[in-house]
Order: structure tokens, then C-alpha cells, then sequence
């Protein structure tokens, strides 16, 4: 994320006559030559604390430079900062905050300033960071940035890369058919630049897709159970047999399905309208969503109140 190693100035000749026998290259920083610019934003201002500052090279490009440790002190000490929790929330907030631009992000992933990195390596680095989260739970934004561009025409080894990761990334069963979907288009568009790469890439990617049409419609519609549970609240319309607020999705979707048939059924097409009518303004008063997504048969906990479902409830 930050510059390489900056080592100080202030060598014994021991020092220099181990480097030299072990054939190490000894950088010197002390002489950078970048303007300092003031921090742009919080996250820029608490690493100007810590002294490390952002420059700027000849050619105008951002850079962030520590000064005269190694990366491994720095790291060492902020480690050490963030054992206090006032710090440390204070410090991921911003930082989250500050990837929200693109510029940000871009000088935060570099690697080192000292050494000559283009584009292709920052891309690199962030499909191999996607790579490296355990599940994304909600797959179809990264889905929708993927093949909402023409990929095609991207750098081909960064292209390949990209393909070849979208089994790894995708792992809701419901995206991975699209994908699959989309990914054999391709197989039938012209690509200018290592088609023959492109379409290895393609056919790895599509080998260890789910392509199983039955498996998707599965996964989908509990996808849409557990949407429904969380965006009603239905873990608060009554105790469990302990008094406790603790339910599975199965116990909820089923109460919550039982009580609309039952009101359904005993007020024939009049009710189902009414019904019909709560379920659309509701969704149009709140943000589509869940606030938190449950997954299959898992137990929910929620302390918060639900206006909302006893709202649902007058009509019963």
C-alpha cells in the first residue's frame, strides 16, 4: 500500500560491507525530491500524524512517502495504535471513506513509488484482493460491474485474469448461471487482441460454473425468502418458546407465509389486494433491501423495533 523500504542514511562501514557481500541494493530516499501536498481528506491526516506524508512526482502523480523507517516498522507501529480501539475505529472509518475516490484508491494501492508500475499492476492487485475474500455475499453488483463493460477489449492478460477469477468470486448459484450465460456469448464475439487466450479463459471459467438451471431457481428463491424475513422484521412478531427473540428461517418464513394464507383464505380476492397493496407501498416507503442478510437456516438475532410488521398485522 505504502512506499518500499526507505532505509536511513546514517550506515557504519559494517553495514555497507555486509551489503556488499550479500549483493543487496541499497536504496537512498533521503533525497526524494517529491512536493509535499497537504491531505486531502481525514484518512491522509491521521497517516500525516504517524509522518507519513503524500507527494507528488514530476509528472504530478500522487505517491505516499514514510520517510526514513522500513515498511515493517511502520507497520509495527501502527499495529501498536491500533490496539486502541478510539484509534483504530477512527482509522478504518476514514480509510473507507477515502477509497470512495478513485484517485485515493489508486495511491493507496501502489506498491512503491521507487519502482516503475503501470495499470496493468494495480489491476493485477485488486482482482487478486477480490480473489482473496472468502464469500461475497451479495454477488450480483459485482456481477452487474463486470459485464456491464466490454471486457473484451481490456489489456488481454488482465482480461484472461478477470474471466478466469469470476468462479472464484461469484458464488451465489442464481449469478453463476448468468454468468455462464454471458460468458458463452462470448465465445462467439470476435476479439481483436489473444482471442485463443480469451477463450481458454472463457472455457476454464465456464467448467467450474453452476450452470444448473433447477440449482439457480433454488438458490433464487431462498434468496428471496431471506429478503423477506429481514425486511419485515418477522423475527420480532412473537418469542420463542424460551422468551428469547431467536428464530430460523424456516420458523419465520413459515409464520409469516402462514399468517397471509389464513388472511387470504378467509377473505377471498378482496384480502389478496390488500395484501398486494401493503407489499407495494411498502416497498416503495423503504430502501429496497435488507439491512442484513440472512442466510439459509440460519438463527436470527435482532434487537431492534419493527413498525413495521405491526402495521403488516392490522390487517389480520
Amino acid at each position: 500500500m505504502l512506499s518500499a523500504d526507505v532505509e536511513s542514511s546514517s550506515f557504519t562501514l559494517g553495514t555497507l560491507k555486509r551489503n556488499k557481500q550479500k549483493k543487496k541494493v541499497v536504496v537512498h530516499y533521503d533525497h526524494d525530491n517529491g512536493e509535499v501536498i497537504a491531505p486531502s481528506n481525514q484518512f491522509e491526516r491521521i497517516l500525516l500524524r504517524e509522518g507519513i506524508e503524500v507527494r507528488s512526482d514530476e509528472n504530478y502523480k500522487k505517491y505516499m512517502y514514510i520517510g526514513n523507517i522500513t515498511t515493517k516498522a511502520l507497520v509495527k507501529k501502527l499495529d501498536t495504535n491500533m490496539s486502541v480501539e478510539q484509534y483504530k475505529e477512527e482509522l478504518l472509518h476514514s480509510f473507507e471513506e477515502a477509497l470512495d475516490e478513485e484517485s485515493s484508491l489508486i495511491t493507496y494501492l501502489e506498491p512503491s513509488h521507487s519502482e516503475s508500475r503501470n495499470m496493468s499492476d494495480l489491476c493485477q492487485i485488486c482482482i487478486a484482493q477480490i480473489r482473496f475474500i472468502d464469500r461475497i455475499y451479495y454477488s450480483r453488483p459485482l456481477f452487474c460491474s463486470i459485464f456491464e463493460r466490454d471486457i473484451l477489449k481490456w489489456s488481454p492478460e488482465i482480461r484472461n485474469a478477470l474471466i478466469s477469477s469470476i468462479p472464484e468470486v461469484i458464488t451465489d448459484v442464481g449469478i453463476q448461471g448468468e454468468a455462464a450465460k454471458e460468458l458463452q456469448s462470448f465465445l462467439l464475439r470476435d476479439v481483436e487482441i489473444d482471442p485463443v487466450g480469451c477463450k481458454l479463459a472463457v472455457i476454464s471459467a465456464l467448467l467450474l460454473l453452476n450452470s444448473d438451471s433447477g440449482a439457480a431457481a433454488k438458490d433464487a428463491f431462498f434468496d428471496l425468502l431471506g429478503q423477506l424475513s429481514a425486511h419485515f422484521h418477522v423475527d420480532q412478531l412473537s418469542l420463542s418458546r424460551r422468551g428469547k427473540l431467536r428464530y430460523s428461517l424456516d420458523e419465520i418464513v413459515g409464520e409469516v407465509f402462514g399468517k397471509i394464507t389464513q388472511f387470504i383464505v378467509l377473505g377471498g380476492e378482496y384480502r389478496w389486494r390488500q395484501v398486494h397493496k401493503f407489499l407495494k407501498t411498502s416497498a416503495l416507503s423503504e430502501k429496497l433491501g435488507a439491512d442484513e442478510f440472512v442466510s439459509q437456516g440460519s438463527d436470527i438475532v435482532s434487537g431492534s423495533r419493527a413498525p413495521r410488521v405491526r402495521n403488516f398485522f392490522v390487517l389480520f
